[in-house]
């Protein structure tokens, strides 16, 4: 009896702290597999709730029309160089239709189902025809 209750305590533990072990995420059905028959006590509810990660969230959000799932807290700064921008110096972002200042881009939070388009803008025209 005193080693399966110390099995459950490790078990716990472990689904504690392995996202910052192996930062990754396991769904309810990986967790009830490699818990095994500890189901009976709820142990599978309590590891999933422990093992969650509360730091960063999925969102969807659009980037030039295209949807892309990003991990939050994402700036825009780190959209850019996620998104591998060329020539970031020269480009002009919007989010959700509105114009974000280059010194704000650090500030502005994205949040799910932001559309964010990056926009360059370009000089030129035909020469003048005297007529």
């Amino acid at each position: 009896m005193v080693w399966y209750t110390i099995y459950h305590c490790c078990a716990i533990l472990y689904y504690f702290f392995s996202p910052y072990l192996c930062n990754q995420f396991e769904t309810g059905r990986e967790v009830r597999r490699r818990l095994g028959n500890l189901s009976e006590l709820n142990c599978s509810r309590l590891a999933l709730t422990l093992h969650r990660k509360t730091d960063k969230d999925m969102a969807k959000i659009y980037v030039n029309g295209d949807a892309q799932e990003v991990s939050l807290p994402l700036n825009v700064s780190e959209l850019i160089s996620q998104n591998n921008v060329q020539q970031p110096e020269m480009v002009s972002v919007q989010v959700n239709e509105e114009f974000a200042e280059r010194e704000d881009w650090e500030k502005i939070q994205l949040k799910e189902g932001d559309r964010i388009d990056f926009l360059y803008f370009m000089g030129g025209g035909s020469p003048m025809h005297n007529a």
